[in-house]
């Protein structure tokens, strides 16, 4: 391979925060049943929520609360999709706009 001759790596600008000093969390960050929305079921392995897919009910979004929130600073999220599911479509349903299968939406909110 090539080898730079005087090749210096630009200093990076963004440094790591520090040792977190407040409080830590003492309870399991889990969803609560009332804080996600009417399609959404909780997988008794691991820690996973699935949508349910039957009788229309793939068409709208599901949705989950988790039980701790952020209030400032650097925090990692991590998702993983560990299924693609292809629901059926209705046949009868001909003239419809077509919508997408396949949706993943993550948001934050602080304060």
């Amino acid at each position: 391979g090539a080898v730079l001759v005087g090749h210096i790596e630009p200093a990076e600008r963004e440094r790591n925060a520090g040792p977190a000093t407040g409080p830590k969390v003492k309870d399991a960050i889990c969803f609560h049943t009332q804080d996600t929305t009417m399609n959404v079921m909780q997988s008794m392995f691991g820690n996973l929520l699935m949508p349910i897919t039957d009788g229309g009910m793939q068409y709208l979004l599901a949705g989950a609360r988790a039980s701790t929130g952020v209030k400032a600073g650097r925090y990692l999220f991590e998702a993983k999709i560990i299924e693609i599911m292809n629901p059926a479509d209705d046949p009868s349903s001909r003239s419809r706009t077509p919508m997408p299968r396949q949706q993943l939406r993550v948001g934050f909110a602080a304060g």
